[in-house]
């Protein structure tokens, strides 16, 4: 196994006991690790599912897919607010593949992942997770940091905040009223970026460089990202997604969803 940092807990003792006993014994061999997070990944679409099976059969690693064959039988068990959870907690396993299963598992999630034609938020999430801490084991891609301050990285924390403020089903007006109160909390002076301007090259350029920034600074960022996602007083699944993905990737404990 390969020895590196282990990733923020995702899931509390309390919440790891709520996960079906047969997903969190999953995630502790690198074969089974493998098989849920590609079955984790299956579209609801049958008919897209039947081509993503079929590639994984044509794919995967000798061992995998029957791995997958018999854990498929409980993904109506699956429910959205589990699948980070148990993705951080296949990390460790995902670290004891050599370097070519490591490759091929990525390759993989990929072709799963843009088999209906689209990414979406959720997707970009995991396979942004996946991506940072094996990333980390397999190619030392290790974070320097590299800003000291808010100030020195305000356009990656536009994306940022914009792309909570526009993550719920918001009107325009909840979608600028919940960009300012993540702005309000930073007291620098950030600007509001239209969804449609939120690609995903520029949310990993933006992920990537806050990561490069200054370990004390880091909280307060996490804070105005949770203020973003509550102003409203409903926060989704995906926003959650969104903020678990965020703390990960900058290396902060998940910061409390409550005051």
């Amino acid at each position: 196994p390969r020895s590196t940092p282990k990733p923020s807990s995702a899931a509390s003792d309390v919440y790891k006991r709520q996960l079906p006993e047969v997903l969190v014994a999953a995630t502790r061999d690198p074969y089974s690790a493998r098989a849920l997070t590609y079955m984790m990944h299956l579209d609801d679409d049958m008919e897209i599912r039947d081509k993503q099976l079929a590639l994984m059969k044509e794919k995967a690693d000798e061992g995998v897919y029957e791995a997958m064959s018999r854990l498929i039988i409980n993904i109506d068990r699956l429910t959205s607010s589990m699948r980070l959870p148990l993705l951080e907690m296949t990390l460790n396993s995902l670290r004891q593949l050599s370097y070519r299963q490591y490759k091929l598992f990525l390759a993989n999630l990929d072709i799963l992942i843009k088999a209906d034609g689209r990414i979406g938020l959720s997707e970009w999430a995991s396979q942004k997770m996946i991506k940072k801490h094996l990333g980390e084991a397999f190619e030392a891609q290790q974070t320097r940091v590299k800003f000291s301050s808010l100030n020195a990285v305000k356009t990656d924390i536009d994306v940022i905040i914009s792309l909570l403020a526009n993550a719920g089903r918001r009107s325009t007006t909840n979608t600028a009223e919940a960009f300012e109160a993540g702005r309000a909390g930073l007291e620098i002076n950030i600007s509001i970026i239209d969804k449609q301007h939120l690609t995903l090259s520029r949310m990993n350029h933006a992920l990537d460089r806050l990561a490069a920034l200054h370990p004390l600074r880091k909280p307060k960022l996490l804070k105005a990202c949770v203020k973003t996602i509550s102003s409203d007083n409903e926060i989704s699944q995906l926003e959650q997604d969104l903020l678990r993905t965020i703390a990960a990737i900058l290396e902060c404990p998940m910061p409390p969803l409550t005051d």
